[in-house]
């Protein structure tokens, strides 16, 4: 096994656990939400409450990991978040649960934060852009997992809120036995809005309708199979699906925008995305193989568009801007993944589960368009000047520091070799 990966199993083998309880949590309640009878609309405002709770994590995790240390905020977290979890078994109060996800979507940004902080404070430079490589897959792959997890007991019982907290008990288990050292102090989040506005507006648009369809898509997904007739098994397969896709669609279509227009990339899988959604609309009615079947397709294609976005967004900007830009870009789409859930709980409640897929045809139609406009109007950035395509996750700014850190780690590497004689 590589150095670099014994060096870090603790912090996987913690986030991985954790992230198991996170994505069987997620998908449970809209389904346990949707058995006790709530409205759609009421699941929408729930659901966005999350995210809600997310974006102010963002700004105060920072002070908080200072203050108490790295463990401390985790093994917290992750404590509240595991009691947040049975609690939600207990009561059953639309509004009690709302305040509840508000103050779930904090505490798991704060999981985040010190996970990714760790991982690259403890990660040589030469090896980080691997390392965070390395985490997005057991991101995904635990959050894959925990959908499958729906299949062990029945959503009305107590079971598996149970099981998804315990997965937050068992993730402080790594963490709190590890040798690492704790790293030092994590910097202060900062966004400019402004600077993307006139640099890369196509990009600030991309991460809002990211955020828009995207946190539609998690909150409401399950709810959308659940109206259409899907049992809880395979409404976890579905949701897995599109995870999968994700995984293993963005790496090749990313790195293929290294030596293409990304402007244009971004066009074709917004347009890609919408064609997709649209076909939901009608292959629903032939059976539940082809329904997962577009979720595979449908995250392998719309999960590429966030981190595009981004690389998008970092060719139109200096390299010291970076940091700065990816903070405005996580800000923005999770403004987008607060509207997302109140919009499509709203739709779904006056037009039914299908109005959900045409959310995702208009917010897809809007970028493809958008997109094209901005390809008539504005110069490509030359190939030997743009930035590396690497796969984003929409947690934290410390993944957006680390390949920021890599980025001037190949320009300083770039700077150090002999130059040809003239």
């Amino acid at each position: 096994m590589p150095k670099f990966i014994v060096s870090i199993t603790s912090l996987l083998v913690g986030t991985f656990l954790f992230l198991i309880g996170h994505g069987l949590a997620g998908t449970l309640l809209t389904l346990r939400a949707a058995e006790e009878n709530y409205s759609d609309l009421m699941i929408g405002i729930m659901m966005a409450s999350y995210y809600g709770g997310y974006v102010i994590g963002t700004f105060i995790g920072p002070s908080l990991i200072n203050r108490i240390g790295h463990i401390r905020l985790f093994s917290a977290s992750a404590a509240i978040a595991g009691t947040i979890i049975i609690v939600h078994g207990l009561i059953l109060s639309d509004w009690v649960w709302t305040v509840l996800r508000l103050v779930y979507g904090i505490v798991i940004v704060m999981l985040y934060l010190a996970i990714e902080s760790w991982l690259n404070a403890n990660s040589d430079q030469h090896i980080r852009g691997r390392v965070f490589a390395l985490y997005m897959f057991v991101n995904l792959m635990a959050l894959a997992l925990g959908q499958l997890l729906l299949q062990l007991s029945a959503v009305g019982n107590l079971e598996l809120f149970a099981i998804a907290a315990a997965f937050f008990s068992l993730s402080l288990v790594p963490l709190t036995l590890t040798r690492h050292p704790e790293p030092s102090k994590v910097d202060e989040v900062d966004s400019d809005l402004k600077l993307l506005i006139n640099s890369a507006p196509l990009g600030l648009v991309a991460c809002l309708m990211s955020g828009i369809a995207g946190g539609a898509f998690w909150s409401l997904g399950p709810l959308f199979t659940y109206r259409v007739g899907l049992d809880v098994a395979q409404t976890g397969m579905y949701m897995s699906a599109a995870i999968i896709g994700g995984a293993i669609l963005q790496w090749p279509l990313g790195h293929w925008s290294d030596r293409k227009d990304r402007r244009k990339l971004i066009a074709v899988m917004a347009f890609a995305s919408a064609l997709i959604a649209l076909v939901t609309l009608f292959i629903g009615q032939l059976g539940t193989t082809f329904l997962i079947l577009t979720a595979f397709f449908y995250g392998g294609f719309y999960l590429t568009i966030y981190p595009l976005s981004v690389a998008y967004s970092n060719d139109r900007n200096p390299p010291e801007k970076i940091l700065l830009v990816g903070s405005s870009l996580l800000l923005t789409y999770g403004v987008g993944a607060i509207i997302g859930p109140l919009v499509g709980g709203l739709l779904m409640e006056i037009s039914g589960p299908y109005s959900l897929p045409l959310l995702y045809v208009f917010c897809w139609g809007f970028l493809g368009v958008y997109s094209l406009v901005v390809i008539a109007r504005e110069k490509p950035v030359p190939a030997d000047e743009t930035d590396t395509f690497a796969p984003a996750l929409r947690t934290t700014t410390i993944a957006i520091e680390a390949h920021a850190e890599d980025i001037f780690d190949q320009m300083d590497e770039q700077d150090s070799e002999p130059k040809p004689a003239q």
